[in-house]
């Protein structure tokens, strides 16, 4: 079962670690929803991205960004839902189609049920192939009500039931379609064949092929295989290319294959004959259209994740592509170059891919965004409507609740989000010093935890209470995740808390706003097993030094409170807001090893130099890090004497340099400068290092920073014309940088 991750599992052991943003809007709603499965679509040869060509001329990627924007993201919910239907704990992957106003079919991959009915996964019986679910629920803005097909015990059933005589293990649904004439569902799946077998132990290779089924019954969602070839359920055999994930333009059904991880190729078929093996037709470049799968050309490349998703956008007017990137950690996109809903815009020219979104979810989790979905079911036509966009998520052991889909609300648009616009996300900004994007870890008290073996642990027995990453045990008294405001603004604030194990007896969530000596209650509900909460708020004005406590706290007995509540942050500030630990990762670029030159920094006014020490620190003759390596700690950039920046930097083991990040101001007026530092104390005989902060040549804060000092924060006021410089210096202490590993993060705002 493992064997088609193996690929992405590689990697991921040699990806960038890289951050990630989210934000929020919207409504409670408590849910004894139900549930819905999802693929968890392994890195098979059937990858697919998008197009980028003519419409007679396969062209590879131009280059150009598309120009494709988060402007707002809101978690919604998680999926499956407590208590549905299936008894389903977790699953992977999601696809939906509409068949009709009142039905909306999903599609899932691997799924695990509760047949114990303990709460968590990994029991025996559990495991599931692909299953199916529909619902008359069509507005996923409070998540989405499913009801799953089930077997004869009540537990999801299967979608699409392997043929185990034919050595073909699983089935994973991959994407469907509706035939207008009589509203016939079209799926395409994945055959997951073993030759030598498909027990436990089964050695040798597995062989990946695609098949198309179609809904025969709604009632009792039966699926039924369509003959491919000559004697075969199969259309497309291992080897070749797997297209999948159809979609409908014109009089056409168009299917999309990755082929080789690398490149992308495109089938079509006549509507009217979309079972008619021999109709179907392959995009060829300047040939046109060929009957021969062997003459596809690629129109696409630079894609290596899985199965396509590609839709058209009445908003951008254009096509577009959402899917997973960076080694399934980040959301990517990309639009077509020509405008319209046309077969020559969806094989024609494609602007490259870039991040839209980055970071979804715990590092603890390898395949944290895998499997990223539009859901074009959900489209309405209203303008600047909203898009909901599904990620899968699990941890290579299983037997954990990290393993569901993430459905997610974004306003897509071709311009950049307002500039003082953030986005928090305390699961992804998780971290092992306090404050790091704004967050604390407390008790109710007040007081801080400790931070031992990954988790931040309170000094009750047994370490609570406790906050990892994505989940909170509450102790005899609650846990607070606490984020701080650094400026006057406002605050939109979601998140979905549910609890793991049924023998919970409950837990209370809070939020409250600290302000000044004032406490304002925003939210308050107490959860029991089967329920989840969507925490949702709108529109919190704050002053610099206002607190959002997000509150876990024990109803009962602790014995079984582990509970998920990611709580994320949209923050529009007053002015203008720049924080090089964030800007600094957007200026990044893609892939392990790249040389740039001096333009290819710059972004929002960030560079990173290289600089001669003059007296006391001042900076002379610097030069930009013009190159940029991955290494252990996420990638840095590198000078000509190959010293190094990154957050929690190193510096130079040259007594005569220093690192500089440097910040230009973009226009006049005060800047509102914050820097916070402390030492990482990363070996014995560290002795600390040297901070400063010039404007040019002017000093405005020197800072020596002891061995093993603890977070500290500075604070600065400096009026700036436009082009004044900020250089934020790091030099080496007394014993050179054997030992010196300096967390120091500036940010500016300015009114």
């Amino acid at each position: 079962m493992k064997s088609g991750w193996t690929l992405e599992l590689i990697q991921f052991l040699g990806r960038r670690i890289e951050r990630y943003r989210v934000r929020a809007p919207h409504t409670e709603r408590s849910s004894a929803a139900k549930s819905t499965a999802h693929p968890r679509r392994p890195a098979r040869p059937f990858l697919i991205a998008l197009l980028t060509t003519s419409p007679l001329l396969a062209a590879m990627d131009c280059g150009t960004p598309s120009q494709l924007y988060i402007q707002e993201v809101r978690d919604v919910c998680h999926l499956p839902r407590p208590n549905n239907n299936g008894k389903v704990l977790g699953h992977d992957v999601g696809w939906s189609v509409r068949r009709d106003p009142n039905n909306t079919i999903w599609l899932f991959g691997d799924t695990w049920v509760d047949k114990n009915g303990d709460g968590l996964m990994g029991g025996p019986g559990e495991f599931r192939t692909g299953t199916i679910a529909k619902s008359i629920d069509n507005d996923p803005s409070d998540c989405i009500d499913l009801t799953y097909k089930t077997d004869a015990e009540g537990f999801a059933d299967v979608a699409l039931a392997p043929k185990l005589a034919e050595k073909e293990c699983l089935t994973w649904p991959s994407g469907g379609v509706v035939r207008p004439s009589d509203k016939r569902v079209y799926i395409t799946y994945t055959s997951v064949r073993k030759p030598n077998g498909c027990g436990p132990s089964t050695e040798g290779p597995t062989q990946y092929h695609t098949g198309l089924a179609k809904l025969t019954s709604v009632t009792n969602l039966t699926l039924v295989r369509v003959q491919g070839t000559a004697g075969s359920d199969l259309f497309w055999t291992h080897g070749q290319p797997q297209f999948q994930a159809p979609i409908q333009v014109g009089g056409h059904f168009y299917f999309f294959a990755s082929h080789n991880l690398e490149h992308v190729k495109v089938a079509r078929v006549p509507i009217d004959q979309v079972e008619t093996f021999s109709a179907y037709r392959y995009f060829a470049g300047a040939a046109g259209w060929s009957p021969d799968v062997n003459a596809a050309k690629p129109i696409f490349s630079r894609y290596t994740t899985a199965t396509p998703n590609i839709s058209f956008d009445p908003n951008l007017n254009r096509f577009v592509a959402i899917y997973n990137c960076d080694y399934s950690t980040s959301v990517c996109g990309r639009t077509a170059k020509l405008e319209g809903e046309t077969e020559a815009a969806l094989v024609g020219e494609w602007l490259d891919h870039k991040p839209i979104q980055k970071e979804c979810g715990s590092k603890a989790d390898p395949f944290r965004c895998y499997q990223s979905f539009l859901h074009d079911a959900y489209r309405t036509g209203a303008p600047d409507e909203p898009v909901y966009v599904s990620t899968a998520r699990f941890k290579t052991d299983i037997v954990s609740k990290r393993y569901w889909v993430t459905l997610r609300e974004y306003k897509l648009g071709a311009t950049p989000p307002p500039a003082n616009r953030t986005f928090y996300n305390a699961e992804s900004q998780y971290s092992y010093w306090p404050n790091r994007f704004r967050w604390r870890n407390q008790t109710e008290a007040g007081g801080d935890l400790t931070f031992a073996s990954g988790i931040w642990q309170g000094d009750e027995p047994g370490g609570l209470p406790e906050i990892q990453e994505s989940n909170v045990k509450p102790g005899t008294f609650g846990a607070d995740r606490v984020w701080y405001a650094n400026q006057a603004g406002m605050v939109r604030f979601s998140g979905e808390a549910w609890i793991e194990r049924t023998c919970s007896s409950g837990v209370d969530l809070w939020v409250d706003q600290l302000s000044g000596g004032a406490t304002v209650n925003h939210y308050y509900r107490r959860i029991v097993p089967g329920e989840s909460a969507l925490v949702n708020g709108v529109n919190i004005p704050v002053v610099s030094g206002d607190k959002l406590r997000f509150r876990v706290g024990p109803a009962g007995s602790t014995n079984c409170d582990l509970t998920y509540w990611n709580p994320t942050l949209t923050f529009d500030g007053v002015g203008e807001f720049w924080k090089a630990s964030e800007d600094f990762i957007d200026s990044r670029p893609n892939g392990p090893n790249y040389t740039l030159n001096a333009a290819a920094q710059g972004y929002r006014g960030w560079r990173y130099e290289e600089c001669e020490v003059g007296p006391y620190l001042t900076p002379l003759n610097c030069q930009p890090l013009e190159t940029w390596l991955n290494d252990p700690n996420g990638g840095a950039w590198h000078g000509a004497t190959g010293q190094l920046w990154f957050v929690g930097g190193i510096p130079p083991n040259n007594p005569n340099l220093e690192i500089a990040r440097s910040w230009t101001a973009p226009r006049a007026g005060t800047a509102h400068v914050s820097m916070a530092y402390y030492d990482d104390n990363t070996c014995p005989g560290n002795q600390g290092a040297n901070l400063a902060l010039f404007k040019n040549a002017t000093p405005l804060w020197i800072e020596p920073m002891a061995e093993g000092a603890a977070l500290e924060t500075a604070e600065i006021d400096v009026v700036v014309k436009k082009g004044d410089v900020l250089r934020f210096i790091l030099h080496q202490g007394p014993d050179s940088n054997a030992c010196d590993q300096a967390i120091f993060i500036p940010s500016i705002s300015m009114q």
